[in-house]
């Protein structure tokens, strides 16, 4: 809920940049909220304790751990929106290949794929 789930690739990030810079931009942003929300949650953690240490700690101080959930909240709608508008633009991507497709604003089908060479990836290979 705090922290978004990482890039797969580095294709995908860029990818995700070229497709929507709005969108990357907001992805960007619900990264940075989940991360003050995270801190507001040690925040009132360490609160509670203070109080309960100091012997002023009463239930109704619960109430308090809904700001740094709500604030969580907020970047969660932001990540989801940012990935609505690369949805909206037809954003794949191939984590096989590590390529990223979407269709610009003309219309035309877009590609990506991350390194110098884009025969051959830079994504670590299995052995059979």
């Amino acid at each position: 809920m705090f922290i978004n789930p990482m890039w797969d690739h580095e294709s995908q990030r860029i990818g995700k940049q070229k497709c929507t810079p709005t969108g990357y931009m907001l992805h960007g942003i619900s990264d940075l909220i989940g991360f003050i929300a995270l801190i507001c949650l040690l925040g009132t953690l360490i609160y509670f304790a203070y109080a309960g240490i100091r012997g002023h700690f009463v239930g109704s101080m619960l109430w308090l751990l809904v700001i740094p959930f709500g604030i969580a909240l907020v970047g969660n709608i932001l990540h989801s929106y940012s990935w609505h508008l690369a949805d909206k633009r037809q954003f794949k991507y191939d984590c096989e290949k590590c390529i990223s497709t979407w269709v610009d604003a003309r219309g035309t089908e877009q590609s990506y794929k991350y390194g110098a060479d884009a025969e051959t990836s830079d994504h670590p290979q299995t052995l059979p």
